[in-house]
């Protein structure tokens, strides 16, 4: 009885000690980066009057993001689902060949998804002025969690 009592009372206490610490970083996670999307900075003016863009400008991007989401779902479903079933193989890690060809599946993976990322970001370049665009290039090139994709390219020129 005392072994039990002493187990909840230890389990008890862990999570008022995690509860509070995770509450202490906030929804961040302690991160205090200014392009990480922790909930809605009602303070933040829209790209659209950062760029002036006209109402033209501001429906075509609303559609280029709508059709790139709709695009980019099933594959990223797709690629969430081939990372886990890569897990499940590496486990006894018995199928060489089966772990290779799920590897290779996510690599292409990644490869249609930075391909929608590159269209996308053409499609945008395409309806924006130059100043607009130097003046993106100045919004995406402030922290260094910025840019158009993961890797590394930051001018939209």
């Amino acid at each position: 009885m005392k072994k039990k009592l002493l187990v909840v009372s230890l389990a008890l206490a862990l999570t008022v000690v995690f509860a509070h610490a995770a509450a202490a970083t906030g929804a961040g996670g302690g991160c205090e980066c200014p392009n990480r999307v922790s909930g809605p900075d009602l303070n933040q003016t829209p790209i659209a009057g950062k760029l002036n863009l006209s109402d033209n400008q501001v429906q075509q991007l609303k559609e280029i993001n709508l059709n790139t989401y709709q695009a980019a779902k099933p594959i990223k479903i797709k690629l969430l689902d081939t990372r886990f079933e890569l897990r499940q193989l590496q486990i006894d890690g018995k199928d060489r060949a089966a772990i290779e060809a799920k590897s290779k599946e996510i690599k292409d993976l990644k490869d249609q998804l930075h391909k929608l990322r590159e269209q996308k970001k053409q499609k945008v370049q395409s309806i924006l002025t130059p100043e607009q665009l130097a003046k993106l290039k100045m919004i995406k090139g402030s922290g260094h969690h910025s840019g158009w994709d993961k890797q590394g390219s930051q001018n939209p020129q």
